[in-house]
């Protein structure tokens, strides 16, 4: 992104000072071997002409600042530091002591994540985490320092989310007494929060089966 302004402000200055754009000069030719000119071209940006009040103008006087500073940066923030000894950045070490991901998940995250990843697993018939940080999962304990807060990307997670959506999770125990849906059926309550997550993560799904998706609760009860 360093070189980003140098290439918007070459490209504005060429657009402003194209003299077929703005100022609608025409150059006409006498025969039809003679070669078309437009008066436009680079090197009229080493003429006075080029500085002359205009609406590239502006563009191109920035172009060659922005340039300026991008080849001598190093030796400009030497000189500023050395004036400024203030606004020098030192080296940093940061070491928080901060332990492995796994060993900072308190319990309840963690029985969140291993009982939503089994659920869509086994009743969906849907991966999202490998097996690996599953077996991570099942196999660590917490430590003393632990993640507050969301303890992870699933956006389901975030209580605020889960409220939005009405999503009651795998991990709560008889889940499906909390649910009521539209029917008098109680076997396939757990549906209507299986069909928000199934939705949510429609991209782990196969492009078959993602496409013959459909809102029906009874597809996955």
């Amino acid at each position: 992104m360093t070189y980003a302004p140098l290439l918007f402000l070459a490209f504005g200055y060429w657009m402003l000072s194209s003299k077929q754009l703005l100022y609608n000069n025409l150059y006409t030719i006498t025969h039809s071997t003679d070669v078309e000119t437009t008066g436009h071209i680079y090197s009229e940006v080493f003429t006075a002409s080029a500085y002359s009040a205009q609406p590239a103008m502006p563009f191109l006087i920035l172009f060659w600042i922005f340039l300026f500073g991008i080849l001598f940066r190093g030796f400009i923030f030497k000189w500023i530091t050395f004036l400024f000894p203030v606004l020098k950045i030192g080296d940093l070490e940061i070491d928080e002591d901060l332990d492995n991901y796994f060993n900072c998940v308190d319990d309840v995250d963690r029985n969140w994540s291993i009982k939503e990843e089994e659920n869509a697993r086994e009743v969906l018939n849907m991966k999202i985490l490998d097996n690996e940080t599953l077996a991570n999962y099942k196999s660590t304990t917490a430590k003393a320092a632990t993640i507050k807060g969301v303890h992870c990307y699933d956006i389901l997670a975030n209580p605020l989310y889960l409220d939005d959506f009405q999503y009651f999770s795998a991990a709560k125990d008889n889940r499906e007494v909390f649910i009521i849906d539209d029917d008098d059926d109680e076997g396939n309550d757990n549906a209507q929060s299986d069909l928000v997550k199934i939705v949510l993560n429609l991209a782990f799904l196969t492009e078959e089966k993602a496409k013959s998706f459909s809102f029906d609760k009874n597809t996955y009860s």
